[in-house]
């Protein structure tokens, strides 16, 4: 019952999270625009950063006006949001699939499943620097970075979560 039922309910609290994202947006924009007009960054530009990482999850929205703020977190703790994410993706909307593909033998879910996973794997290479991104954005470790955004590599993983738990939805309202 609980292999049944735990992925369900593992994505129906990642959209509730999702939601309070969204919701948390407009209140997220203008925190991140106060903080970065107080160390004169561009506020348009953190307002619109902080109003999308907060629907992604939230977390990238903790970590920006962290950044922000002249903090960042351990890299301990940073690991742990991406087994977080990674986790969250596994027994949610990947699992979700997986049971739906099993016990109600769906054909969308056996087309979801193998994507799913695939961009889940291809997110993980992309992490581990396995698959080639943007250059660093500072070259010398004394330099200040001309950007506190995060390179995509390492927002990726949210956005593609998100999809997920969105395209999830939509595969099990359409096929009941």
């Amino acid at each position: 019952m609980l292999i049944a039922f735990g992925p369900f309910f593992i994505t129906l609290i990642q959209m509730l999270i999702a939601l309070f994202g969204l919701v948390w947006a407009p209140i997220g924009a203008t925190i991140c625009a106060l903080a970065a007009r107080k160390v004169a960054l561009p506020a348009r530009r953190y307002a619109v950063a902080g109003a999308i990482y907060s629907v992604l999850l939230f977390l990238p929205w903790m970590y920006l006006l962290l950044r922000v703020l002249g903090r960042s977190p351990s890299t301990l703790v940073i690991r742990q949001a991406y087994v977080a994410v990674y986790g969250a993706w596994a027994i949610g909307p990947l699992a979700f699939a997986l049971t739906e593909w099993i016990i109600v033998e769906d054909f969308a879910f056996a087309v979801v499943l193998p994507i799913n996973a695939v961009t889940m794997l291809l997110s993980i290479l992309a992490l581990r620097g396995k698959v080639q991104s943007r250059p660093a954005v500072c070259d010398n470790l004394n330099q200040a970075p001309a950007d506190l955004l995060p390179d995509i590599k390492y927002i990726q993983p949210f956005v593609l979560l998100l999809f997920w738990l969105v395209a999830t939805a939509i595969v099990t309202f359409v096929s009941t």
